[in-house]
């Protein structure tokens, strides 16, 4: 009886010593739970502060309503701000870095003697605090973002070159279809930054560049409404016969032989206008005249009228008008041969129902009808002054 006695008690005792251990385990478990609960909670918080710090130190765009578009602007701005960088937080040597290259005006005399002065008296500093010794010992005006100017005219007048300049990259070759729109943007960027060739063998370049662009093509139709407003104005190459032949519509293709395309003739037209507005050797008197007419006895020799009288080269302005003049009424033709109807629109009035139908454009015979052709269409009828209700949408 004894030893059944004691052997129930040795276990009764391993029993409890287990329970014991099984308590504490779960107690383990129970605080490392409540940890990474806490630890939850004070990342969230940290989230939390952390967006609302964004928030108030980026504002973002307000919008009356909400569209799939807002969202993706807020992503971007979202996805943007980790790249936004206050200048007077940065390290005294990306500082002068940013001097060095021009993109920082430079430290004025007094700014700089200011600067050895106090550099030498904090020599012995932790090296963090560079930045804020720049910072306040530099007036705001002096982290002023300033403009490369020079180095963006070299860049954008690299293609506008040949001969002796170095050609444009070999990636290049893929916009082979996009040449007007490389020399558009060329141009426009040296016309806002006042950098325009001002060589006229570069400029007329240009000019023949883009009548290469140029593709005609014959329509038969002899529909009145092919015929452009102001039909008495300037001069139109409509074939070797004037007039007499069919009527010829066309538009400036990606580059020499492609097919006529409203993108591309948007760039070319756009391009064209910068050049003839270019001051150059171009006479001050000659305007943006469509009722000029040529003076000479040939109709066809326009040579003349290009060529400036204090040198041999022509004037690459007076071409560019010329080669606009003269593409005008080609290009109404085309603009019209492009439009197609995209359906009748209800409304009720006053005076009853009435049934308007709407009409877009094709970027090109046979292709996307979208807005992109509707707006270049209408731009570009609206710098050449041949817009009139048969091109209206």
């Amino acid at each position: 009886t004894n030893k059944q006695t004691n052997k129930q008690h040795k276990q009764n005792k391993q029993n409890n010593q287990n329970n014991q251990n099984n308590q504490s385990i779960c107690r383990i478990i129970n605080d490392n739970n409540n940890n990474n609960k806490n630890n939850n909670n004070n990342n969230s918080n940290i989230t939390d502060t952390t967006k609302m710090i964004k928030k108030n130190d980026y504002p973002k765009s307000s919008y009356l309503l909400d569209t799939d578009t807002t969202e993706t602007q807020r992503d971007t701005e979202r996805e943007c701000e980790p790249f936004y960088q206050d200048l007077t937080s940065l390290p005294t040597s990306q500082i002068a870095h940013l001097r060095q290259v021009g993109l920082l005006p430079p430290h004025s005399p007094t700014n700089t003697q200011t600067k050895s002065t106090t550099s030498s008296a904090t020599t012995n500093n932790n090296t963090s605090t560079n930045a804020n010794t720049d910072q306040n010992n530099t007036p705001p005006s002096s982290y002023d973002i300033r403009l490369l100017r020079k180095r963006h005219i070299d860049y954008l007048t690299r293609p506008l070159h040949h001969g002796d300049i170095q050609p444009l990259p070999r990636g290049y070759t893929s916009l082979d279809s996009s040449r007007p729109w490389i020399l558009y943007w060329c141009l426009h960027g040296l016309d806002l930054l006042d950098g325009l060739p001002t060589n006229q063998e570069t400029l007329l370049g240009i000019v023949h560049t883009l009548e290469a662009c140029w593709m005609d093509y014959d329509d038969d139709d002899d529909d009145d409404d092919y015929c452009c407003p102001n039909d008495d104005h300037g001069d139109d190459d409509d074939g070797e016969n004037g007039n007499k032949g069919p009527r010829r519509g066309g538009g400036f293709g990606g580059g020499p032989g492609q097919i006529p395309h409203c993108a591309t003739t948007y760039a070319a037209v756009l391009a064209l206008s910068i050049v003839a507005a270019s001051s150059g050797k171009r006479s001050k008197s000659r305007k943006f005249d469509y009722s000029r007419k040529q003076n000479d006895d040939d109709p066809n020799d326009t040579d003349d009228d290009n060529t400036n009288t204090d040198s041999k080269i022509p004037c690459a302005s007076d071409a560019a008008l010329n080669l606009l003049e003269r593409k005008r009424k080609s290009l109404y033709r085309w603009f019209l041969s492009l439009k197609v109807p995209l359906g009748d629109v209800h409304s009720r009035g006053p005076g009853g129902a009435t049934t308007t139908t709407t009409y877009g454009y094709r970027m090109h015979h046979d292709g996307e009808v979208d807005v992109r052709a509707a707006y270049t269409v209408l731009c570009v009828c609206s710098l050449l002054n041949i817009l009139d209700s048969s091109l209206h949408c």
